[in-house]
């Protein structure tokens, strides 16, 4: 099964990467993207934050989430809730859901992948405009903005890739730099597959990150940050970054 990101367009208007917080009448809300990690008998699931706070979740089975094979138990996700004064051990916070929004989740994998195939068809313009990383579970979160048709029946597919070629060989090589940065360097690739439309467009994409499976990938905490290779508008090439924060 070729592991495209088939692109699921974001219900909300804006990528809130932390906490936002809206206040309703007497009620205050809260937004966040999250990890849910698969519960036992008595709740479905629990909530870990990217800051690595935990939370149990007074309504987890009244709003379904369905975890993938691949990722062991765990699932991203953005929510709306509120703080719960529900306490429950094992646990830093409580919450009660208000709605939950599933977010698409892979594994990152290497270019040289068996399921990556006609990467020349990607070629289409794509770029970063947001991006978080959570040290805690490794997922690396971003909205990622490209043109798309209002109308029509269009499937964009887009991957994001780790090089692992000697010399990265590939589209993105001249990119690279000639001595180590102390980035690591993934490259993003667009399939619009013949969607005129110009309409900005934006989506949101998870990956989840395990060196240990990519030839060469040092621990996330050995790095600075992310550096995402990217083809924008006017056949140019951007590299956006993102820097990881100061401890």
């Amino acid at each position: 099964m070729k592991k495209f990101l088939y692109i699921t367009l974001a219900t909300f208007a804006t990528v809130l990467f932390g906490t936002g917080c809206n206040q309703n009448e007497s009620k205050v809300y809260y937004s966040s993207i999250v990890t849910l990690i698969d519960g036992s008998y008595d709740y479905a699931y629990s909530v870990e934050f990217d800051d690595g706070k935990t939370a149990y979740v007074t309504n987890s089975f009244s709003h379904h989430f369905t975890f993938s094979d691949k990722l062991n138990g765990e699932g991203r996700a953005y929510i709306w809730y509120e703080i719960a004064d529900e306490k429950k051990p094992g646990f830093d916070h409580s919450l009660t859901l208000v709605s939950l929004e599933p977010l698409s989740t892979f594994k990152l994998i290497s270019i040289n992948d068996p399921d990556v195939t006609d990467l020349d068809k990607f070629t289409a313009s794509a770029s970063i405009s947001e991006m978080a990383y959570a040290m805690n579970r490794d997922y690396l979160t971003m909205a990622v903005n490209f043109p798309a048709s209002t109308t029509g029946n269009y499937s964009h597919q887009m991957q994001l890739l780790y090089n692992d070629n000697p010399e990265h060989e590939g589209a993105y090589q001249q990119y690279y730099p000639t001595t180590d940065d102390g980035y690591l360097y993934l490259e993003l690739y667009h399939n619009s597959n013949g969607d005129p439309g110009s309409t900005n467009t934006q989506a949101i994409a998870c990956y989840k990150v395990d060196y240990n499976n990519l030839h060469g990938m040092q621990p996330m905490s050995d790095y600075k940050g992310i550096k995402v290779i990217q083809p924008v508008q006017g056949g140019r090439v951007e590299i956006y970054t993102y820097d990881f924060p100061k401890q």
